[in-house]
């Protein structure tokens, strides 16, 4: 292996995306919120188109600035995704559209070979959105069946209520006759 190759698969952004990756994996994420989802979605295929392009890198011509900034706008879009979870600021979120626009500015520099994107990434980013969609519908339901339950046993107390004030007012009324 040459020092390109040893310098490059070293580099600091692999475990970046290994980061971002977790911190999309984030229960916190799910949400029925369609904004919120579609932001969660462009970091997402963000993530796997630098995927994509590291796989088709050409180590020896890459010039290591530019996947330094890469890496650095990629923090930048992990750090404010961290913010987002701990505080539910959608501004957060707004924030990453400027560090994933600046990642792919820094990306499309990268010497790749030139490779279409695939139908499998394609097919695997849908996929991903999809099933963060379900799971987020899924959990929208969990919560509607606890609604429900909660109303009904608070319908049925009420009910049960108002019959034992009906029967002490109907007791009342007749040990007053």
């Amino acid at each position: 292996m040459s020092q390109w190759d040893d310098k490059f698969k070293n580099h600091a952004i692999h475990a970046t995306l290994d980061n971002l990756e977790e911190r999309l994996s984030d229960e916190t994420l799910k949400t029925d919120d369609l904004s919120v989802l579609e932001h969660i979605d462009r970091i997402a295929q963000l993530k796997l188109y630098a995927e994509t392009c590291l796989e088709n890198l050409i180590p020896a011509l890459v010039n290591h600035g530019h996947l330094n900034n890469t890496n650095s706008y990629i923090q930048s879009l992990i750090s404010e995704l961290n913010n987002y979870i701990a505080n539910k600021n959608v501004a957060h979120l707004n924030n990453t559209s400027s560090h994933i626009d600046n990642a792919m500015a820094q990306l499309i520099a990268l010497p790749m070979q030139s490779l279409p994107i695939s139908k499998q990434s394609f097919t695997k980013s849908l996929l991903q959105f999809k099933s963060l969609a379900e799971e987020s519908l899924l959990e929208i339901k969990e919560s509607k069946d606890n609604l429900d339950a909660s109303i009904t046993a608070i319908s049925e107390d009420a009910v049960d209520q108002k019959s034992k004030i009906k029967f002490r007012e109907f007791g009342f009324r007749n040990s007053e006759s």
